[in-house]
């Protein structure tokens, strides 16, 4: 913080400064927005898990297939979405009723 002050004092340098510091914040309130949705897509996550294994008849050799079944495991696989790995082999599962 010292160091943007001091270099904020040199004219060639102080606009580019300032500029650094409204990109920094600006990119905390898209990281603010992208926690809270993360935070939603955890939990529909979880409730989707939660529903395919009560009422989807999946079997019990089947349930550590699916990889968001616990809120721990759907925050590490929104992580894996948000990084764009995507891994759908587990939709196939279960009647789908």
């Amino acid at each position: 913080m010292k160091l943007g002050y001091f270099l904020s004092l040199v004219e060639q340098i102080s606009p580019l400064i300032d500029i650094i510091y409204r990109i920094v914040y600006d990119i905390g309130w898209f990281v603010l927005i992208l926690f809270a949705l993360s935070f939603a897509y955890v939990y529909a996550f979880y409730i989707i898990a939660q529903n395919q294994l009560n009422f989807d008849n999946i079997q019990d050799a089947k349930t550590n297939i699916i990889p968001y079944d616990s809120l721990y495991a759907s925050s590490f696989y929104i992580w894996e979405l948000i990084n764009g790995n995507t891994n759908n082999k587990m939709f196939v599962y279960g009647d789908g009723s």
